[in-house]
């Protein structure tokens, strides 16, 4: 049995490391929460998902949108609808360090073989390319299909709902090998930190070594 691990863990720990101290009670009570499998929803986070659901199974909303991003709007509609789309596939990839196997393990938004995958993301204050760069899913997820090609597509919108504008992030993976050394370092590096703290490795033992 394999142990999980997953882009959304790896990104809160980064949280965790890299916010400013007045904010590490609440990053570390946020990732307790996470390896407990917590989730406690939102009107920002129910917002998103329900326009993911929309633009993937719904019909185009199209004219729901302000004429001066239709364009944009049109143009990343029809990039997760092309051809040979599959949406909410799975990519993983076994690997072994310190005599355990793990499983680097996520769902792709809208997954297309061998050419690129796209991921869907909203906000309502989009902060730029590096706040998506930084990030571990476009790496475990190009690593782990060997398709090079990755876009976040970043729907920005209102608290009302109301697309204001869409963003298009890219990213080429060029080496396999240098991000693979990246990901087993940064394994290693989950790996210290969740031994360190009692409460976190047993929340992660319990909770992510479900993997057959």
């Amino acid at each position: 049995m394999a142990l999980l691990m997953t882009p959304t863990l790896w990104n809160s720990i980064d949280w965790f490391e890299k916010c400013p101290e007045s904010w590490k009670k609440s990053a570390y009570q946020q990732l307790l929460d996470m390896l407990n499998r917590k989730w406690t929803s939102n009107k920002a986070v129910e917002r998103g998902m329900a326009f993911e659901k929309q633009i993937c199974y719904g019909k185009n909303p199209l004219d729901d949108v302000a004429p001066d991003i239709k364009e944009k709007f049109n143009n990343a509609y029809l990039m997760i609808h092309g051809e040979g789309h599959n949406f909410q596939a799975v990519a993983k990839k076994f690997v072994e360090v310190d005599d355990k196997e793990f499983v680097l393990y996520g769902k792709m938004d809208v997954f297309f073989p061998n050419t690129e995958i796209l991921d869907i993301k909203t906000t309502g204050n989009y902060k730029g390319k590096n706040a998506y760069l930084s990030t571990w899913q476009h790496k475990i997820y190009t690593w782990a299909t060997r398709v090079n090609k990755f876009k976040y597509l970043i729907f920005e919108l209102t608290d009302a709902g109301i697309l204001i504008d869409v963003h298009i992030v890219e990213y080429i993976a060029e080496d396999f090998s240098i991000i693979e050394k990246e990901i087993i370092e940064k394994l290693k590096s989950v790996l210290e930190l969740l031994r360190s703290d009692q409460k976190l490795k047993t929340a992660y033992l319990n909770k992510f070594n479900m993997y057959n």
